[in-house]
């Protein structure tokens, strides 16, 4: 067995490129990520507010409604440029007095109806997390994150799924793969090579290899692959197939000539 020419990174990512399966499931990787990636991590920064809070009554200092820089003291428009400038934002300072006994003074962004109502000495409702009672909000807001579940367990089972059917494409690839690299080199030919349209709109082009190869006996084989035929993938050209020493079942031609030196030996070209 000669050499094999390309390593096998380089002949993952050939066939990975050529595979229907593999090419939906990294689609669905990058959707399934860009949904469960921001609104999983929106859910727990808010974790330790739903599982280690603790909810008390606290007493409005002062109100602000932060417009634009310099339209608000300094603690409203630190929240207006933590939420990027887009305003305007309401923001209410508040006192509360922890399981401890201890005093503490926070700012927290409000909704607009509870901004609205609220008057410094007023009654409101305070989640402080009990492990870091400097760390609080209010109560109104800690909720805010529960849409964000639904989605990112929608961007989970979308992640799940895409693993799930990528699955048989990568061991198409992997076995192929094996093949080149392992598999006894044997002299063939191809006999039909085309493009077949798929898809609703007959828009995905599929390629269509059949081939022949004694083994001692004649064996024939059909490879479909993701894109165009490549110039060197022609009806009755002479090509190079692999198969399995231990497995004569498996089999697949060398489409990328990555056993260059054992073709030169066995077809002459």
């Amino acid at each position: 067995m000669s050499p094999v020419r390309s390593s096998a990174l380089v002949l993952w990512l050939k066939y990975i490129n050529r595979e229907p399966h593999v090419a939906g499931m990294v689609v669905g990787l990058l959707f399934g990520g860009m949904l469960s990636t921001p609104f999983g991590l929106a859910f727990l920064s808010q974790r330790s507010f739903l599982l280690d809070g603790e909810t008390v009554e606290g007493k409005v200092v002062a109100k602000q409604q932060a417009l634009r820089p310099g339209a608000a003291p300094a603690w409203a428009m630190t929240g207006l440029f933590a939420h990027g400038g887009r305003g305007p934002k309401f923001y209410l300072r508040y006192e509360f007095v922890d399981a401890a006994g201890n005093r503490h003074v926070a700012d927290g962004r409000a909704p607009f109806a509870v901004w609205t109502a609220a008057r410094p000495g007023d009654a409101i409702a305070i989640r402080y997390v009990r492990s870091d009672p400097a760390r609080s909000r209010l109560e109104s807001t800690v909720w805010d994150s529960w849409p964000a579940v639904p989605v990112a367990a929608l961007g989970g089972v979308i992640l799940a799924a895409s693993l799930w059917y990528g699955t048989k494409g990568i061991r198409w690839v992997k076995r192929q793969v094996w093949l080149i690299r392992h598999g006894d080199a044997l002299p063939g030919r191809i006999t039909h090579a085309g493009i077949e349209w798929r898809g609703k709109r007959r828009r995905e082009a599929i390629t269509v290899l059949e081939y022949l190869y004694a083994a001692p006996q004649p064996v024939t084989g059909k490879l479909e692959m993701r894109g165009k035929l490549r110039p060197n993938w022609q009806t009755g050209r002479v090509i190079l197939i692999l198969a399995d020493p231990n497995d004569p079942t498996r089999h697949a031609p060398d489409l990328y000539d990555a056993r260059r030196q054992d073709r030169e030996l066995l077809v002459g070209l």
